[in-house]
C-alpha cells in the first residue's frame, strides 16, 4: 500500500531545507525544463510534478509494467525510459500539458540523456562521435557545460569543444581503472578537472596538457562540481547519510546529517546555486546557496495587488536592476518575455487562473504566483 505524505513541513541539515516530495519511495532521477517546472521519478515508476521550484510536489503517473529509470522533458513533452518485465527498452511519453502517457518499444534505451543544444543526447551518441562501438572501450558517462562535452571509460578521458566534431584524450594512470570510469567533470576558464570515483581523486589542468593530481577525503564518494574551487560530495555505499561540502577544492571537507541516503545530486544548470540532494525513502532536499558554498542573493521585490484583474505593480525598495521577467502559466508555458525593467505589468486579455511571474535581478531568479479573477 502506498503512503503518501501530506503534512507539509520543511526540516533542515544547517544549509538545506528538507521538502516535502509527497512519497516515501526511493527517489532515482531528476529533471527540471524550465526556471520553475520539473520532474522526479520513483523506484516504483512513479512520476512527480513541480511548478514552485521544487517546494511542492505533486503525482501524475505511474506504470508498474515498466521499471523506469530516467526522466528528461523538452519540446512540451516529458519523456521517462526503463525496460518491461521482459527487458525491453520502453519510452514512454506525455504532453506537458495533459499527463496521458503512451508507451514505445525502442531497439535501444537512451542512458543518461540530456536535452542540450536543441537536441537529445546519450552515451551512445558519444560513443558514435568518438567512433566507439558499445563494448569493453565504449564510454560509460559524459558531461556537458557550455560548449564543452566530457566523456570517460575506465582508462580515459575524451574532451571535446566543438560538439564532438573532434576530442582530445587525456589519461591520467598507466593502466585502466579496476574501480570503474572517471565521473563528475567540471570546465571553467582556465581550469577543467575531473575525478576518479575510488579512490577518489582529482585530477586538475589549466591547459589540457600538464595535470595534478590531488586524493580527496573522504574516499569514496561522489563529486560534483559547483564551480572551480567548490564541491559537494556524497558516499556511494549507501551507509553514510552525510552530505559534504569544500569550498577549498577538495582539500578540506565539511559536513551536514541527512534523514536518510542520498542516490542523487541535481542542479538545472551546472554551476547553479540551486541545487537538490534527492534519495531513499522520498528523502528531497534543497539549497538556494549550494549547501552553503554561495553567498544568498536575495531579491526584495514585491508584486501587488495580489489577485488583480489586469495590472501588476513592481515594489522594488533597493532598485535593483531588474535583468528579465517571464510571465508563465501554471503548467510552465511562456506567455510574454519582459526584458526591460518594468514597474507596471499589465496583460488585459488572459483569463482568470493562476499565473507566475519569474524575474531575474541581482545575479538569481524571485518566482512569484498571483491570481487573476
Amino acid at each position: 500500500m502506498l503512503i503518501l505524505i501530506t503534512t507539509n513541513f520543511k526540516l533542515r541539515a544547517q544549509n538545506w531545507n528538507l521538502v516535502n516530495s509527497n512519497t516515501t519511495l526511493d527517489i532515482v532521477d531528476m529533471y527540471f525544463y524550465d526556471d520553475s517546472s520539473g520532474f522526479f521519478l520513483t523506484r516504483s515508476s512513479e512520476i512527480f510534478y513541480t511548478q514552485d521550484l521544487g517546494e511542492n510536489w505533486n503525482f501524475v503517473h505511474r506504470d508498474t509494467s515498466v521499471a523506469f529509470n530516467e526522466v528528461i522533458a523538452f519540446n512540451d513533452s516529458v519523456f521517462v525510459f526503463g525496460l518491461d518485465i521482459n527487458g525491453t527498452p520502453i519510452k514512454s511519453k506525455s504532453s506537458l500539458n495533459i499527463f496521458s502517457f503512451t508507451k514505445d518499444t525502442l531497439e535501444l534505451s537512451p542512458v543518461k540523456p540530456i536535452f542540450w543544444k536543441n537536441e537529445l543526447w546519450d552515451v551512445a551518441r558519444i560513443n558514435q562521435l568518438l567512433g566507439l562501438s558499445l563494448g569493453e572501450y565504449s564510454i560509460e558517462d559524459f558531461s556537458v557545460s557550455t560548449d564543452y562535452i566530457w566523456a570517460s571509460n575506465d582508462e580515459y578521458v575524451f574532451t571535446s569543444n566543438d560538439f564532438g566534431q573532434n576530442w582530445q584524450i587525456h589519461q591520467f594512470a598507466k593502466n585502466s581503472l579496476s574501480s570503474g570510469p572517471y565521473l563528475s567533470y567540471y570546465n571553467g576558464t582556465p581550469k577543467i578537472a575531473a575525478i576518479t570515483q575510488y579512490p577518489t581523486i582529482i585530477h586538475s589542468t589549466t591547459n589540457a596538457i600538464t595535470w595534478t593530481s590531488n586524493a580527496v577525503n573522504p574516499e569514496g564518494v561522489f563529486l560534483y562540481f559547483v564551480d572551480e574551487s567548490r564541491l559537494l560530495a556524497y558516499s556511494l555505499y549507501g551507509t553514510n547519510p552525510n552530505i559534504y561540502m569544500s569550498s577549498d577544492g577538495g582539500q578540506n571537507f565539511t559536513s551536514e546529517s541527512l534523514i536518510d541516503i542520498p542516490s542523487g545530486i541535481y542542479a538545472k544548470d551546472h554551476h547553479h546555486d540551486l541545487i537538490f540532494i534527492y534519495g531513499k525513502n522520498g528523502m528531497l532536499y534543497k539549497s538556494t546557496t549550494a549547501g552553503g558554498l554561495i553567498q544568498k542573493r536575495t531579491i526584495e521585490i514585491k508584486i501587488y495587488p495580489n489577485p488583480t484583474s489586469q495590472v501588476i505593480y513592481l515594489k522594488n525598495p533597493n532598485n535593483l536592476k531588474i535583468d528579465r521577467i517571464k510571465l508563465v502559466d501554471v503548467q510552465g508555458n511562456m506567455i510574454k518575455d519582459y526584458e526591460n525593467q518594468l514597474d507596471i505589468l499589465t496583460f488585459p486579455e488572459l483569463p482568470g487562473g493562476t499565473y507566475m511571474l519569474i524575474i531575474e535581478a541581482n545575479g538569481t531568479k524571485l518566482v512569484e504566483k498571483f491570481i487573476i479573477q
